[in-house]
């Protein structure tokens, strides 16, 4: 374990060293530790082996050596591994606390779901039918509503802390395990929940088993040391985002038929959103095909660098935005022809010349009848209403 030295080396050279550098020993092994600005002491005799640190009454320079303590410096200055150390204990007591906070979101559902059953003259959820089961989505929603208002959570938190507590148990045991021995904290169970927690009750509990999972035979290898133990560290983001999005992905794909269903559901789940920011600006997404939004990239891209090429002063992140904002704006389809290169136009039945038509594995689907809407549609207009007092700069009404 490296250990810090500073005291020593302040001491012994009469530098001051950059707070936090790591010093060891190295002599015991064979080997020199050069630090810029000393030269070495190849007169001192090395430390034994099975005593690598010197003992306290020669480490410590005499008295008078010392350096002498000033009103600036009345304390010691503490070292740096144990404000680390006192650190990690703080994030290991603060995982273990959203250990208890899933036990008592898991104990909340289950209370909410009792006094729903009674309410609705049932003993046990196993008289339900299992249509009835199906149905039976009220308690989640109600126990999302209490922990909303009790811990001031958002809606989309405050559902995955419901999911989790409500995972199926080997699921719930292996992430509560993680958060009390501090291996992960809340982020990362989120991470999880958030892409796992559609996977059906059989195949999220190997993801969870492979990230959290005391088994180093089923742990994921950047849990694991060179000789095949489990590492004694909490997660890195890195890493575990990298694992998480492999380990779904395999499990996803065992089965077929099933990774095709999930497939066509995300297609058809596409769709257009918009947020308006508190700046004065606003953001459009668009989801659909990989095939389509890559080739929308790599469309606007070519155009901004074309347009940067050619001695426009803009950025190139502003340039893709206003090319994307111009052609959803102004642009126009020309409609695809019955035959390559050319253009039927309804209702007269001419057929005009036109580019090749669009490639099918790149252009959405009735895209058709999307051209003949668009090429129709006049320009936009925006009407921006605005407060008379904003206006004036005086009240409307004294």
């Amino acid at each position: 374990m490296l250990e810090y030295r500073l005291a020593e080396l302040c001491a012994h050279r009469a530098l001051e060293l950059a707070h936090g550098v790591h010093c060891v020993d190295l002599r015991p092994f064979g080997l020199t530790l050069t630090v810029p600005g000393l030269q070495p002491d190849v007169s001192a005799p090395p430390f034994p082996v099975d005593d690598a640190r010197p003992p306290d009454d020669e480490a410590r320079p005499p008295d008078d050596e010392a350096r002498p303590s000033t009103s600036a410096d009345p304390t010691p200055r503490q070292p740096p591994c144990d404000a680390v150390q006192r650190v990690r204990s703080i994030a290991h007591q603060r995982s273990a606390m959203e250990a208890r906070l899933l036990g008592a979101a898991q104990d909340l559902t289950a209370e909410i779901g009792a006094a729903l059953l009674a309410d609705k003259g049932y003993a046990d959820v196993d008289e339900l039918t299992p249509a009835r089961r199906r149905k039976w989505a009220e308690t989640k929603r109600l126990a999302c509503a209490e922990l909303q208002v009790a811990l001031g959570l958002g809606v989309r938190e405050a559902r995955q802390l419901v999911g989790v507590a409500c995972a199926p148990a080997p699921v719930r045991t292996v992430v509560a395990e993680a958060l009390e021995t501090g291996l992960a904290s809340w982020g990362h169970v989120r991470a999880f929940w958030e892409r796992c927690g559609t996977l059906p009750a059989d195949e999220a509990p190997l993801v969870s088993e492979s990230l959290f999972g005391a088994d180093p035979d089923l742990a994921v290898p950047e849990r694991l040391a060179p000789d095949g133990t489990l590492l004694d560290r909490p997660w890195h983001q890195a890493e575990f985002w990298a694992a998480l999005e492999r380990e779904a992905v395999r499990v996803e794909g065992q089965d077929v038929l099933a990774e095709r269903e999930r497939r066509h559901r995300a297609r058809a789940e596409r769709r257009v959103w918009m947020r308006v920011d508190d700046d004065s600006t606003a953001t459009l997404a668009v989801t659909g095909p990989l095939t389509s939004v890559c080739a929308i990239s790599q469309r606007i891209d070519a155009c901004a660098k074309a347009l940067r090429k050619s001695g426009d002063e803009r950025t190139l992140a502003q340039l893709r935005s206003d090319v994307a904002q111009t052609l959803l704006l102004h642009g126009r389809l020309d409609l695809p022809g019955r035959a390559e290169g050319t253009l039927t136009t309804p209702p007269t039945g001419r057929t005009l010349p036109t580019g090749p038509t669009g490639d099918p594995l790149l252009t959405p689907a009735e895209s058709e009848a999307v051209a003949q809407i668009v090429t129709a549609q006049p320009s936009i207009t925006l009407e921006v209403v605005v407060p008379f007092d904003a206006l004036t700069g005086q009240p409307a009404c004294t």
